[in-house]
């Protein structure tokens, strides 16, 4: 059994904002056209000197 747990109202994740934008797409709820890439792009240029690089596993990671 697999799982993924993901926050998406973390939008501090690089596209974070994509993801809601999708979510809110789905709702029907309107947003500002270029909006979603500009805020992806200003996370991404804000954390990305602070944020250090994580190197996929070689295999599924299990926790309880």
């Amino acid at each position: 059994v697999y799982g993924v747990q993901f926050h998406p109202e973390s939008v501090l994740t690089r596209h974070g904002f994509r993801l809601l934008a999708n979510f809110l797409e789905r709702a029907g709820v309107p947003h500002a056209a270029g909006l979603v890439a500009a805020l992806d792009d200003d996370v991404a240029r804000q954390a990305a000197p602070q944020a250090p690089r994580i190197e996929p596993t070689a295999g599924p990671v299990v926790t309880f």
